[in-house]
């Protein structure tokens, strides 16, 4: 670990410190930020938010532009994103200590959605909260049809910097002390023996101090050539790397990169995939979503073992098409570095795969447990 990793990690409030580095530009945009909090008025059709929540964020994301200044775009976006409600159905007021939301922002997911839903219901989730981002193949309109999620809107486009405002917004909505399991639509959550016991049952054995849960995303592949059709994601997607991981600690997070989009499309490459993750974690006063990968204050991420993965369903035969989308917009990380990549690749042989004579097959929560140096 680095010297300023570790004298951070003694020292959190050191993290904040990094906007020193450019004074009055961090001044200027949490200046900015105080002013549009301070001004805000909530839109009648807009998802609500208490005046006191609006304050205790407010706050929050003036701390967290002290500890990066450029993820800024997430509070401005907190405010001027418009998230519809469609329909509400969880009583907050209900939920027990132990019981999970789950948040997930989806657009044009069909071929998934089904997937994921029955998933996470089989494992106890009973509280959903879906935030469609402008669906035009359907998936509005099956997750309309069930009774069981709170579903919203959002038409403002999608950006990384975006996802991670609307989740802060719908946390600002449904409330603080409450544990959220917030996955992406391609992403399956699993925890150690999940088959004996359900969602609520696994927080309950966590403990008091353990606020926020550490997951390895797991990049999951089949034997054959990339985005091929398929009726049984998880039955036709079930092999894993399981020996191609680095692990670093940083002051931020318990850093875990590589996988097999690093081996196949990156090989060669200084480009790092960060495969760590804190889907499932308590949120209190003062925490920030400030970025898919973990949350803010920062020090909570850290000395946390990793115990649990998120099966990561990345190359259907669906997402061809989705990913030279986004390689036209740019709208992801870096202008969509990775898609660029993935399309450049496959247009050079379509017979790409990510299996090889090391892929482990994944048959039930224990198969996490043959990857080395990780669990």
């Amino acid at each position: 670990m680095r010297v300023k990793d570790a004298i951070i990690r003694k020292i959190p409030f050191l993290a904040n410190l990094n906007g020193l580095k450019h004074p009055i530009k961090t001044i200027s945009i949490s200046k900015k930020v105080k002013k549009d909090f301070e001004d805000y008025k909530e839109d009648k059709n807009q998802i609500s938010m208490k005046d006191d929540v609006k304050e205790i964020f407010k706050r929050s994301f003036i701390k967290f532009i002290w500890a990066q200044s450029k993820d800024s775009e997430i509070a401005f976006s907190f405010l001027t994103s418009i998230i519809k409600p469609v329909r509400e159905n969880i009583k907050i007021e209900e939920i027990g200590n132990k019981t999970p939301i789950l948040i997930c922002i989806v657009k044009d997911d069909i071929q998934r959605i089904e997937m994921s839903l029955n998933y996470y219901r089989k494992m106890g989730v009973k509280n959903f909260v879906y935030v469609d981002n402008m669906s035009t193949d359907g998936t509005f309109e099956y997750l309309l049809k069930q009774p069981d999620i709170d579903l919203y809107k959002c038409e403002t486009p999608y950006t990384t910097k975006n996802r991670e405002a609307w989740i802060n917004r719908i946390i600002a909505h449904y409330g603080f002390n409450h544990w959220y399991l917030c996955v992406d639509s391609d992403e399956l959550f699993v925890y150690d023996k999940m088959e004996e016991m359900t969602i609520d049952e696994y927080i309950s054995k966590l403990g008091k101090k353990n606020r926020r849960v550490r997951a390895l995303l797991l990049d999951m592949y089949s034997k054959e050539a990339i985005f091929q059709e398929t009726d049984n994601i998880q039955g036709y997607y079930c092999y894993f790397d399981g020996d191609t991981y680095e692990h670093k600690s940083t002051y931020k997070l318990e850093a875990v990169t590589g996988g097999p989009r690093q081996r196949v499309f990156f090989e060669n490459s200084n480009k790092k995939f960060m495969l760590t993750k804190y889907p499932l974690f308590y949120f209190i006063k003062g925490d920030i979503q400030c970025g898919s990968h973990f949350q803010y204050p920062f020090s909570p991420n850290c000395g946390i073992p990793c115990t649990t993965a998120l099966l990561h369903y990345k190359f259907l035969k669906s997402d061809l098409q989705k990913y030279m989308d986004r390689v036209k917009l740019g709208n992801y990380a870096n202008g969509s570095e990775e898609y660029k990549k993935y399309i450049e690749v496959y247009n050079k042989g379509k017979n790409i795969s990510l299996y090889n004579e090391k892929s482990i097959k994944y048959i039930d929560s224990q198969s996490l447990k043959k990857i080395k140096n990780i669990f």
